[in-house]
């Protein structure tokens, strides 16, 4: 797979961004796939707000990036950060954890929106988007990279050098009441550092 990185994705690309995380959420069951009112309206307001989130990515580079690899014109990976958000989806999972986060002194970016199309090679794209998007939190000084995980992906993100914090009982915001959160945390510099090794070896 001839992979290109994009490190500010256009307003395109951030559609079929969109349609790859869907996607790939409904075949893992974190969504459910069937047609119902209610399933369209969530899935239009969760649309609505990643363009929006987009946009104001692409017209100010300092709020956040949001990076895609492609195939030719094809999207088949794709990761969002938000820098020092003032609100983000867990603050009220994680309360504590983001407070003291808030209080220290430490730059931080929430990581999310993370999917590849699953192929033989989705190490790469999936290393590729992680490492292009740490030289991105590097040149904006950010500290601490923090994200929500579903439990079984755990294993990826501690290959890329990020440690669980806590677990919680309630369901990620927007998904099925089944699929529950964990916090991880992570040094940035620490976590570059990691995967420029691990890419050396794709």
């Amino acid at each position: 797979m001839n992979l290109v990185i994009k490190q500010r994705a256009s307003l395109l690309e951030a559609v079929m961004a969109f349609k790859l995380l869907v996607t790939n959420y409904q075949k893992k069951g974190y969504m459910t796939s069937s047609f119902t009112l209610v399933n369209a309206y969530v899935i239009c307001s969760r649309f609505c707000g990643y363009m929006i989130q987009a946009t104001l990515f692409m017209f100010d580079p300092s709020r956040g990036q949001l990076v895609v690899a492609k195939s030719g014109k094809l999207v088949v990976g794709t990761m969002r950060a938000e820098f020092n958000p003032k609100r983000t989806p867990i603050e009220k999972t994680f309360p504590v954890e983001m407070k003291e986060l808030r209080n220290s002194t430490q730059s931080f970016a929430y990581l999310g929106s993370f999917a590849a199309i699953p192929t033989d090679e989705c190490k790469r794209p999936c290393l590729q988007i992680f490492r292009k998007l740490l030289n991105t939190l590097i040149e904006n000084k950010i500290d601490v990279a923090i994200c929500v995980v579903h439990p079984d992906h755990s294993t990826l993100y501690k290959l890329f050098g990020l440690t669980e914090k806590r677990s919680s009982k309630e369901s990620l915001d927007g998904l099925d009441s089944e699929v529950k959160a964990t916090l991880m945390f992570g040094n940035v510099k620490e976590i570059e550092q990691r995967t420029r090794r691990l890419t050396k070896n794709v």
